[in-house]
C-alpha cells in the first residue's frame, strides 16, 4: 500500500510518499511561507509523477493536524478530507508538533517541541524516548502553555536526572527559565527551527499505523474521515479579540 503524507501547518509546505515496509518512495519539503495553497497540488503532481505513480495508486493518508498556522493547517486537512472521499481510503492524523519533536527520537529522555505563541507561551507537548528499546512514549498533550507552566510540567514528569530536549523556535527562551530554576545540566536545545519534513510526518503515520491497525478498516475510515478538523489549540486571534465585544454587545 502507498501512504501519502503531508502537513502545512508550519512554514514549510512538506509532503512525502511511502509503503507499509517503511520504504519511502518520495519527499519534498517547501519552504515558501504562505504559498502552500499555491504550491500544493503542483508539488503533489510532480512527486507523483517522479515515482510513476498517480492519485489512484495511493491507499490512505497521514495529515499533520497542527497545532500551527490557522490558515495553513487547514490546507492539508481538507485536502486529506478530499482524497479520502473521492478515493475511498482511510485518513490518519497525526500531530505536527510530535512529528518535529520525532526528529529527536534518538535522544534518549523527555523531548519537548516548542513553538512560539506569543506572550511568552509556546505551542508544545513532550514525549519520553528510549532509543535503546525503539519505546517512544507521550506524556504531555499537545496544548498552548506559558513558559513558566511548561518548564513546572516537565520538571514534574522528568525521572531523577533526566535529559531534557528542547526543539522548535522558543527553546532559548524556555532554556532561560530553566536556569532560573537551577536546571543547568538536564536540558538542552536540539534544534531551534520548526521544522516537519515529509519523510518524519510518513515515519510517525506509519509508526500510528503499526500500533493501531484498527485505524485503516472501513468503519475507523469514515468514522475518522468524519470528524477530522484541525486542532487549533487556541482560538485564532481574530475569533479572540471579537469574543469580548460579541459578549459586551
Amino acid at each position: 500500500m502507498v501512504i501519502l503524507a503531508m502537513d502545512t501547518a508550519t512554514d514549510q509546505l512538506s509532503l512525502a510518499l511511502g509503503k507499509e515496509s517503511g520504504e519511502v518512495r518520495a519527499s519534498w519539503t517547501s519552504s515558501v511561507p504562505k504559498m502552500h495553497a499555491t504550491l500544493f497540488h503542483p508539488l503533489l503532481d510532480q512527486m507523483l509523477s517522479a515515482v510513476n505513480l498517480g492519485l489512484q495508486d495511493i491507499g490512505a493518508i497521514v495529515v499533520g493536524v497542527g497545532p500551527g498556522s490557522y490558515t495553513g493547517v487547514r490546507i492539508a486537512v481538507t485536502a486529506a478530507k478530499v482524497f479520502s472521499y473521492t478515493l475511498n481510503i482511510p485518513v490518519i492524523t497525526v500531530s505536527s508538533l510530535e512529528v518535529a519533536a520525532y526528529a529527536a527520537r534518538a535522544h534518549r529522555g523527555l523531548v519537548v517541541p516548542v513553538w512560539d505563541a506569543r506572550r511568552q507561551a509556546a505551542y508544545c507537548a513532550v514525549f519520553r524516548s528510549e532509543p535503546s528499546i525503539n519505546a517512544w512514549e507521550r506524556i504531555l498533550p499537545d496544548g498552548r502553555r506559558e513558559f513558566s507552566q511548561l518548564v513546572q510540567e516537565v520538571l514534574e514528569v522528568a525521572r531523577g536526572d533526566e535529559k531534557v530536549m528542547l526543539l522548535g523556535n522558543a527553546a532559548s527562551s524556555i532554556v532561560d527559565f530553566f536556569h532560573q530554576k537551577g536546571e543547568d545540566g538536564n536540558v538542552g536545545v536540539y534544534d531551534e527551527r520548526t521544522h516537519i519534513s515529509g519523510e518524519l510526518i510518513f515515519r510517525v503515520g506509519l509508526r500510528t499505523i503499526q500500533e493501531q491497525p484498527d485505524l485503516i478498516t472501513t468503519q475507523g475510515m469514515w468514522e475518522s474521515v468524519h470528524d477530522l478538523v484541525p486542532n487549533y489549540v487556541q482560538m485564532a486571534e481574530a475569533q479572540a479579540r471579537l469574543l469580548p465585544d460579541r459578549q459586551g454587545g
